[in-house]
């Protein structure tokens, strides 16, 4: 391959032919929310919007609109479960994950995939924003140190080594009295530096910018989002 490829850049898209899928984001960026919170669901496509854009739910159709996003305002627990969206001429978006609890305590993880460099911010929420005091942050059981006496852990860089099971612990006041409350526990998965590769009607594999294909058309990412515009490239065997 001819051109150099960019040390942070961690995801390729690969398209031949077809447009190419949308991108779904949730505000606030978390993967669990609390139930009557509000979520906002974006969907950004490439491709010129037409007739709107439909919105799945556990892969049955939610509803259609002509705006790219879609708001729910009060949350319910029935909520939960695997969103896309799919705009006209461009097919269907990866699936996200949104989780609706109803616990008091609660640690907030992205919802996208973690690769190692980039930021991983994790938040120990209590109850409709209510105060939570001597936080601690736990991955396989292990505290992580130190102890934070703020709401959140966050890691500049994130390595394969950050993996695992986190749960947070901290003191609120649950009714009339104040006590030790334990968040449910959330899988973080921090992927290596090899790159993806995804392809709409085909598979490419390669290592390190080694491909084995006909010629392609790269897509840049980096902390999910766009760094260069579509670039069409030989690819020698």
């Amino acid at each position: 391959l001819e051109h150099r490829l960019l040390p942070n850049a961690k995801q390729y898209l690969i398209t031949r032919g077809t447009a190419q899928a949308p991108t779904l984001t949730l505000d606030p960026p978390w993967s669990t929310v609390f139930r009557g919170e509000s979520v906002t669901l974006m969907c950004s496509t490439s491709h010129p919007p037409g007739r709107g854009f439909t919105w799945y739910h556990n892969d049955k159709s939610l509803r259609s609109t002509i705006k790219n996003s879609l708001r729910i305002e009060y949350t319910e627990m029935s909520d939960t479960g695997r969103y896309q969206c799919e705009a006209p001429g461009s097919g269907r978006s990866d699936p996200v994950l949104l989780t609706i609890s109803n616990d008091w305590l609660i640690l907030q993880a992205p919802y996208y995939a973690m690769f190692e460099g980039d930021p991983l911010r994790l938040r120990c929420y209590g109850w409709r924003g209510a105060k939570v005091s001597g936080i601690s942050y736990y991955r396989d059981g292990a505290n992580v140190e130190p102890s934070h006496v703020n709401s959140e852990l966050f890691i500049k860089q994130a390595k394969t080594r950050d993996s695992g099971r986190y749960h947070c612990t901290g003191s609120m006041r649950t009714e009339v009295i104040v006590t030790k409350v334990s968040s449910p526990k959330v899988s973080i998965s921090v992927q290596g530096e090899e790159f993806l590769a995804v392809a709409s009607s085909f598979q490419v594999s390669f290592y390190l910018g080694q491909c084995f294909s006909d010629q392609v058309t790269w897509l840049f990412l980096t902390n999910q989002q766009f760094i260069n515009s579509l670039r069409t490239t030989p690819v020698y065997y």
